[in-house]
Formats: structure tokens, sequence, C-alpha cells
């Protein structure tokens, strides 16, 4: 693509996403809102399609090897209850990134690093091909890359995770032990929370992809007004 097809395109993205916010705060059911948020996922998707990934090849290689220095928050809701498990979000904020494919690429680096249980300072320059062909693009050719609109991600997301807190919290008055598993953690580091805990994410909506809808298998890739999110959820119920 070339440099000035780019530049367009960025300051198309920027006058729609600001006609975006000012629709969202004037008349959030306004038909127009609909109108310009599809507009602009028909701009960003290139920034999250397989396709987009493969031509970027090399900028996907950088953004990897530099996901160790990106802080990331991973909100775990450990259900340990068959059938609910544990809903995950993991969290970046949007100030930290360049572009939208970076942090896609970043969060996805850390749920494989999370549920894989390798570690990203062991990918460097002599294995990152290694890593990116027989790791992480074979599962970019899995998602769907399917538009999600602001009552999706919210109703799926609520509903994941309100389940698992539900449980968690009923489990805590069953078991006094301080080191019973189930519980809410955030990098690693158990919380303490009660019913009035608030949802992690922060911002308002802007726009969302499904990459799995599965019955068992649930993952989203969305944005807010302030940060990038990567929701996963599974069981083996």
């Amino acid at each position: 693509m070339g440099d000035n097809i780019k530049q367009l395109l960025a300051r198309s993205r920027t006058v729609l996403k600001g006609a975006s916010l000012e629709l969202q705060l004037r008349n959030p059911y306004a038909r127009k809102l609909g109108q310009v948020n599809n507009m602009l996922h028909w701009l960003d998707c290139c920034d999250t399609s397989l396709s987009y990934c493969e031509r970027e090849y090399q900028n996907v290689a950088k953004y990897v090897l530099n996901a160790t220095n990106k802080p990331v928050q991973i909100i775990e809701y450990r259900s340990c209850a068959e059938g609910i498990e544990h809903p995950t979000f993991i969290i970046v904020n949007k100030s930290d990134y360049a572009n939208e494919l970076e942090a896609f690429i970043t969060l996805y680096s850390h749920q494989l690093e999370h549920s894989e249980e390798w570690y990203l300072k062991d990918i460097n320059p002599d294995n990152i091909e290694a890593y990116l062909d027989n790791t992480l693009y074979p599962y970019l050719r899995e998602f769907e890359y399917k538009l999600l609109d602001e009552s999706n991600v919210l109703a799926d997301t609520a509903w994941y995770s309100e389940q698992a807190l539900d449980r968690i919290l009923n489990s805590r008055k069953e078991f006094e032990s301080s080191d019973y598993r189930s519980g809410l953690y955030e990098n690693g580091q158990r919380l303490e929370v009660d019913d009035d805990y608030l949802f992690p994410v922060e911002g308002r909506f802007c726009q969302g992809l499904s990459l799995r809808s599965d019955w068992n298998d649930v993952e989203m890739f969305y944005e807010t007004t302030q940060e990038y999110v990567l929701f996963v959820w599974w069981t083996g119920a």
C-alpha cells in the first residue's frame, strides 16, 4: 500500500473516530452512529485480519519481540467450577501502542504465554521465525474476525464474568482458608473482592471482533476509548 493511501486512510480513521465519539455523546442510538462505526470497521479490520497480519510479517515479529516490554494487565476469574471455568481479560492501555495491530499481537502473545505455559522472554531474533510459523500464525488462521457490536461484547463478557464471580464469592463463604484455589487474580496475584467489585475494563466501547465463538471456546478482541482488550473463555465440560 502506497504511503499516500496510508496517510489518507489514517486521516479518514481519525475523522470517523471523532464523529463516532461525538455521536455516542449526543445520541448513542442514532442510525448514523451505526453507519459511521461500520465505515470505521471497514477501515480498521485490515489491522486485525489474517491477510494483514501476514503482509505485516516483519512488524508482527517486532511486536512479539517487544511484548515483554509492554505493561499488561491479566484479570482471571478462577471459579474452579466445571462449565464456568475462568474467563480472562487481558488489557493494555491504548497510549502505549502505536496502532491496533501492535496491541493485538502483544495481547495474543501474552495469551499464548499464559495458556501454553512457556515464556515470551525465551523468544529471540534467532527463533522468532519458528515461533511465528509454528505457534502464532496457526492460531491466527483459526480465527473468524467477525464484527461485534457493543451489545454483543458487553453482554457476553458480563455473562461469563458475573457467573464466575458469583461462584468465587460463594466459594469464599464455604471455604474460609486463604489458600483455596478459587478467586480473582490480577497478574497471578489473588485479589480481595466483594459483591461491589467493578468490571475491569475502562472507557467507552469503540469496536470489537469475534475471534472464536464455539460453544466451549470464546475469544474476542475489542477496543474502548482507553484500552485494547482480549477476552478469553473456554471450558472442557
